[in-house]
Parts: C-alpha cells; structure tokens; sequence
C-alpha cells in the first residue's frame, strides 16, 4: 500500500487560528493544506474556517435542487410533489443545553415512576425492574440522570 501525499491534507492550529505558513513534507512531494484544497468525508466539506455555515448552505442548495429535479423529472400523479410535502426541516447550530436536558431527564424519570414498568416485546411485567425516582438517594438519582440523558441522546 503506497501513502499518497496529493490525497491527504494538513492543517495547523496555533491558538485556535488556522496557520498556513508550515508545509509538511513526505519525501518530495509536500502535503496540501485545508485552505487550498477543503476536506469531503461522509458527505461533509471541512474547510479552514472549521464553521458549518458553509457546509449547511451547500446542503440547502443541494436539496434545493433535489427538488426542483424530482419536481422537473415529469413523475405521474402526485409523486413529484411528495418531496414539498415531506416538511423537510434541517436542524442546524442548536446548541445543547445542560440544564434544559437535565429538567427533560428529571421529568422523563418522574413520569416513569408514573406509568409503572411496562411490558418489552414478549416479556411480561415484573421481568424488567426499574429503580423508581421517588425512593432513590442523591447518589442514585445522579446516576439515573446520567443514564436518562445518555438514552436521549442515542436516540
């Protein structure tokens, strides 16, 4: 397997702000930074300014387009329409916010202790036992929250 400098690229930071005056080098050929040539992983541009703002525009014109090609693409019936009507929403730059997940965690378990354990697949009740929030200590209720706000964010 032969390393290829041309395919790879580089970046210095130096106090948080991108430095473009070092060039690494593999034998003759040097390496190309993030600001001559951006990154594309995964479907995702990095560039230099390391902001989403750009990558998000570029994602809002390619839907954009998607639409305006399936609107173009003559389907019969109502099938070019269903892309308008899906309510496409793009969540971008919402920041997570401790305390609000942690109220959401804190409500979640209590209202667990409110509907009771509930039946999973075949099992029946009584085969998965929960800690119930009202009867656990600080420690406990610590570590039910983590685990609460942990399952939020999986999902």
């Amino acid at each position: 397997m032969e390393f290829k400098p041309a395919k790879s690229r580089s970046l210095v930071l130096k106090q948080g702000r991108v430095q473009d005056r070092f060039r690494f080098k593999i034998g003759e050929d040097s390496l190309p930074t993030v600001t001559e040539k951006p990154v594309k992983s995964l479907g995702k541009c990095y560039r230099a300014d390391l902001t989403d703002k750009a990558s998000v525009k570029e994602m809002l014109n390619q839907a954009e387009e998607w639409l305006n090609t399936l609107e173009r693409s003559g389907l019969p019936g109502n099938n070019n329409q269903a892309g308008r009507q899906a309510n496409i929403v793009v969540k971008v730059g919402e920041k997570w916010k401790p305390s609000g997940a942690l109220r959401e965690a804190e409500e979640r378990l209590q209202h667990g202790d409110i509907m009771g354990t509930v039946t999973q697949g075949r099992l029946g009740l009584g085969v998965i036992t929960r800690a119930s929030w009202k009867e656990a200590r600080a420690k406990e209720r610590k570590g039910m929250v983590q685990k609460e706000i942990r399952a939020v964010e999986e999902e």
